[in-house]
């Protein structure tokens, strides 16, 4: 679509006159003339470098797309061309959280050339909608934050990762039907000792409390009705798959 403007009065002339602004999100080539003062005008110059026109204003950051035609003229301008999506590489998968306060910190690995952007997803499992934050990077390693929730909430999240040619990457690959996930539990359940940390103490408190008030009903960690051996094992072995996911 060919635009002519008139320098002077700034007014839209020729096929788009009336118009009072540029569409958006579009790229534009310039060129030139001008006339003498018998109305006589001069040959046209060459196109100059493309500008690409901002978005409609309050246009979501994840819907940013680029304009028509940027790839190419950035890559013949100022980039190699670069045909390939991002790799995303090693992303941390808590599994289970015994922390109720948060927030619950998520990294991922990203690999490009010429990486754009690297948001996190998530959501509560259940609902439609997710969230979205944009991750902060630094030599290929990408964190986020997702804010503290409720005991026995099921957290579920993906990435997605894209670069200023418009290839997207996703992980999980399956994110739509199979995203990842993590369960937030009630740390009263494992910190025993009730002293706001869940480690062997806890497992030591259960012993001694077992040694010294065999009756008390805390003790049934496993639910089977009475206390024993089984139960602190049980503990020191949720508590150990718990600070891994820590």
């Amino acid at each position: 679509m060919q635009m002519i403007v008139g320098t002077i009065s700034g007014r839209f002339v020729g096929p788009q006159a009336g118009r009072t602004d540029l569409a958006p999100n579009t790229l534009h080539f310039v060129r030139l003339r001008q006339r003498d003062s018998s109305g006589a005008w001069s040959d046209w110059s060459a196109w100059h470098s493309g500008f690409a026109t901002n978005w409609v204003d309050n246009t979501p950051q994840t819907e940013k797309t680029l304009p028509a035609g940027y790839r190419e003229e950035a890559a013949a301008a100022v980039l190699q061309p670069d045909s390939t999506a991002p790799e995303i590489g090693a992303l941390s998968e808590p599994g289970r959280i015994a922390d109720t306060a948060g927030p619950y910190r998520i990294t991922v690995e990203v690999s490009d050339q010429y990486i754009l952007s690297v948001y996190l997803y998530w959501r509560r499992a259940g609902e439609a909608d997710y969230s979205y934050v944009r991750m902060n990077g630094e030599e290929g390693l990408f964190r986020a934050e997702i804010p503290g929730q409720p005991a026995g909430t099921k957290v579920e999240y993906y990435i997605r990762a894209f670069d200023g040619f418009d290839h997207e990457s996703y992980a999980p690959l399956n994110y739509e039907s199979q995203p990842c996930s993590f369960e937030v539990l009630d740390p009263l359940t494992y910190d025993f000792n009730r002293d706001g940390r869940i480690n062997l103490l806890d497992v030591l408190s259960m012993l001694l409390t077992g040694i010294r008030h065999p009756e008390e009903p805390a003790l049934d960690y496993n639910g089977d009705g009475s206390y024993g051996m089984d139960d602190a094992l049980g503990l020191l072995s949720d508590i150990l798959q718990l600070r891994r996911s820590l």
